[in-house]
């Protein structure tokens, strides 16, 4: 589940840099 979290985190932010909440 971790990845489709930062998968949709990352398609909001854009292509910011890695959540820090997903290490």
């Amino acid at each position: 589940m971790a990845m489709i979290i930062s998968l949709n985190y990352a398609i909001k932010k854009g292509h910011r840099n890695q959540p820090k909440e997903i290490e």
